[in-house]
């Protein structure tokens, strides 16, 4: 994975640029001198681009998920999710609710940002509901921090609740959504790094809830190698 993403850094970022380049100067040459049809054509050429550009960005986050030197770090978890919810600027027809009990764990905190910002940033993506809700709930049990996310948006159908965890798996086609199909990859690659696990469960156009739950053993003496 490590060498593959050098590769794609390196030797695909360059030429995808050029791509683009060129087919923005296109656009400029030939502004007004062509039809509709060939003018969508040319914006859906860069559009997908700038898709593989994401995936690129992603497969790079993803090599890198979970092999960045651990920094832990005593984290008040209800301040700290509530600021992951301010930088997202969710969207004025959502609402986003925190229950249970939120504690101070010692974790990275980059990590946690990215396994929560990512489930958040999916629960609003995918929720085409005149109103969005969101539930966010956080409880100890025994040896186990548990933490879950839960939406009212499109849902999932069961025969793919596993596979959205793995690498390039999305719902939807390309042309629908910007998504790489790389995020839960990652938030699953963190967590199984961190020693925990997630799960989801979910129905089609009513709703989804993901749960992940953190060992507090590991938690607390996080990894500092």
């Amino acid at each position: 994975m490590d060498q593959f993403a050098y590769v794609v850094a390196h030797d695909l970022k360059a030429p995808l640029r050029g791509i683009s380049n060129l087919a923005e100067w296109i656009e400029e040459d030939i502004k007004g001198k062509v039809n509709h049809e060939t003018d969508q054509n040319l914006k859906m050429l860069r559009s997908r681009v700038s898709r593989l550009e994401n995936l690129i960005q992603g497969i790079l986050m993803y090599a890198k998920a979970g092999k960045t030197k651990a920094n832990p770090e005593l984290i008040e978890t209800k301040p700290f999710v509530e600021e992951i919810i301010a930088l997202l600027h969710p969207p004025k027809n959502s609402t986003i609710k925190l229950e249970g009990n939120w504690p101070i764990v010692e974790t990275d905190p980059i990590r946690f940002h990215q396994i929560v910002s990512n489930l958040i940033s999916n629960a609003i993506k995918y929720n085409d509901k005149e109103r969005i809700e969101i539930i966010l709930n956080c409880k100890t049990d025994g040896e186990t921090i548990n933490f879950s996310i839960t939406d009212n948006g499109n849902g999932i159908e069961e025969e793919y609740h596993q596979k959205i965890f793995q690498l390039f798996q999305t719902l939807a086609t390309n042309d629908e959504q910007t998504s790489t199909g790389i995020g839960l990859s990652i938030v699953k690659n963190i967590i199984d790094e961190l020693g925990g696990n997630i799960k989801v469960e979910s129905k089609l156009n009513i709703g989804s809830k993901f749960t992940f739950q953190l060992p507090i053993k590991e938690t607390l003496n996080f990894d500092k190698k």
